[in-house]
């Protein structure tokens, strides 16, 4: 399963794997990128809301990294839903992929190859 980033919506990410995200994503973006998320959400994209000790996993990578001042809400977030969902993060920004990196690979993996 593939975890989306507003990145992802933005930048038209495609893929016929299955996809998740979350609803604060949906909140970061406007006009096209927002409807593409709406689409998505009504032809099966499934919502998750993390919390607990995925939450809190992802809190002390952070900090084991010094990336918890970079990262929003909505990114820690993102990051313990893919972690939750066993499935690979889609986002292009440094900080969530040291973090993910600093996360077992399996769980989380920030791939951004879509924007090259």
């Amino acid at each position: 399963m593939y975890v989306l980033d507003a990145s992802a919506f933005i930048h038209e990410y495609h893929t016929d794997n299955r996809m998740a995200s979350i609803p604060l994503v949906r909140e970061e973006l406007e006009g096209e990128q927002a409807y593409r998320f709406d689409a998505l959400e009504g032809s099966g994209m499934h919502m998750h809301i993390p919390d607990g000790e995925p939450v809190e996993r992802i809190e002390r990578a952070a900090r084991e990294t010094g990336d918890l001042a970079e990262l929003s809400r909505t990114d820690l977030r993102l990051l313990a839903a893919s972690v939750a969902l066993d499935g690979r993060l889609v986002a292009d920004d440094h900080a969530m992929q040291n973090v993910a990196d600093r996360v077992d690979s399996d769980e989380a993996v920030t791939h951004h190859d879509w924007l090259e």
